[in-house]
């Protein structure tokens, strides 16, 4: 026969005192809304604050090509000028032109803003020209070109590596340190008297660490190649720097002059810079640089034709040569009230 189980008839804990129960609650309650009332509404109205200060504060940085304070920044293009888009029509281009023409007239604005009005005037000569702006046009496009000046100097001021992020820029020096003129004079030797200097090529390196093992104050090993790098020219003696050319096993370091040397080690550079960090995986197939190396100046020497061509094209246009324009611009600029420039470049 089955056992029958009792069911006891005690009240549940939540009937005893339901109103107490519910009191309770309540009171946490009010005590939540005093909290939030006192401390989180005034922290939530706080940030919400610095939210909209950050936000205009970055409106402001955004707009501030049409700041122009004492020495604020200028329109860089005939198009920032006018105040239009690069796409913009002949028929907008003249509306914003019209416009423009209204606020700086030397007979609404004075003489002042004369040399900014017959700017103006060029800037719109150019723009309703489809031949003439098809030719400014191409300029904007060319990178402008500065030659560096020729140096043959030892030493030169020295920048740190730049991460694997950022573009490679040729600067016109080396990117190894120099230390050239810190060697003692029984450290000397006929290379330090021809002024050469150590490259090492990374697409040949296998990592065999005797370089870095001979002169370790001026080689080391790339900690994203895995492959030795010279970081310092002349931070040990001729003598140590000879033993690190002859203890290569791949003949992957030799002395060049200072040209050479920093044509080699941008393109380098650039080429490392392509391929990635290699640590955890191998090494890619070798190039030659010496022909990278070539291929690099070549194509320098035709984008600075490019670039001139393009620039003389464009100059046609105007009375004056395109650098030339803008520094009379900014300089008209400067001119200005600084209320008609808030209220005609704002």
């Amino acid at each position: 026969m089955a056992t029958v189980v009792p069911i006891s008839k005690s009240p549940l804990p939540c009937a005893t005192q339901p109103w107490s129960s519910f009191g309770a609650c309540h009171k946490r309650a009010a005590t939540f809304a005093a909290w939030t009332t006192k401390v989180a509404l005034p922290l939530a109205l706080l940030f919400q604050g610095l939210s909209r200060r950050s936000t205009r504060r970055t409106a402001v940085r955004g707009h501030g090509h049409h700041s122009y304070g004492s020495g604020g920044n200028i329109p860089r293009t005939l198009y920032e000028f006018l105040g239009v888009e690069h796409r913009a029509d002949t028929a907008t281009i003249r509306k914003a032109y019209l416009q423009k023409q209204k606020m700086v007239h030397p007979d609404v604005a004075g003489d002042e803003a004369q040399e900014v009005s017959m700017l103006l005037n060029s800037a719109w000569d150019v723009l309703k020209n489809t031949e003439k702006r098809a030719a400014y046009d191409a300029s904007l496009h060319v990178a402008p070109h500065h030659e560096e000046p020729e140096d043959d100097s030892p030493t030169w001021s020295w920048t740190p590596k730049e991460g694997r992020s950022c573009k490679v820029v040729y600067h016109g020096r080396p990117r190894s340190r120099s230390l050239y003129n810190r060697v003692p004079q029984e450290e000397r030797g006929e290379k330090w008297d021809q002024q050469k200097f150590l490259f090492v090529d990374e697409l040949k390196c296998i990592s065999c660490w005797n370089c870095v093992s001979c002169a370790p104050k001026s080689i080391c090993m790339d900690a994203d190649h895995i492959r030795a790098r010279v970081f310092a020219q002349w931070g040990n003696s001729e003598e140590d720097l000879e033993w690190a050319v002859r203890s290569c096993p791949v003949d992957c370091i030799s002395w060049v002059s200072r040209k050479e040397l920093q044509v080699l080690e941008h393109v380098t550079a650039e080429h490392m810079n392509s391929i990635g960090c290699v640590r955890s995986s191998r090494f890619s197939k070798p190039t030659h640089l010496p022909h990278l190396a070539e291929k690099w100046v070549e194509r320098r020497r035709r984008d600075a034709e490019f670039a001139k061509k393009r620039m003389e094209l464009a100059s046609k246009h105007f009375n004056v040569t395109m650098e030339q324009f803008h520094q009379q611009l900014q300089s008209a600029m400067l001119k200005l009230p600084p209320e008609l420039r808030e209220a005609a470049w704002s």
